[in-house]
């Protein structure tokens, strides 16, 4: 017995995008060192081995998915997953 439930369009459109944010490497990099908790930019490229630009860009590409969270501390900027 098969039943249908298409889902809405913009359901589907939403579950897409997020598959386009997610589909570079360094994304899912940044994330899975962000599952440990919350990290500066300045951690992260550590960890990533590319330049600042670079991951504050992917960070922003996330943040703006909704999916990372930016808090500011001094001269610090702490991204964690939200």
């Amino acid at each position: 017995m098969v039943t249908s439930h298409p889902l809405p369009d913009d359901l589907v459109e939403l579950i897409a995008d997020r598959f386009r944010v997610l589909s570079e490497p360094t994304r899912i990099k940044l994330l899975d060192r962000l599952r440990e908790g919350e990290a500066t930019v300045l951690e992260l490229t550590e960890l990533v081995g590319t330049t600042q630009q670079n991951v504050s860009k992917h960070l922003g590409i996330l943040q703006r998915a909704g999916i990372v969270a930016r808090r500011k501390q001094g001269n610090f900027a702490y991204y964690r997953i939200v």
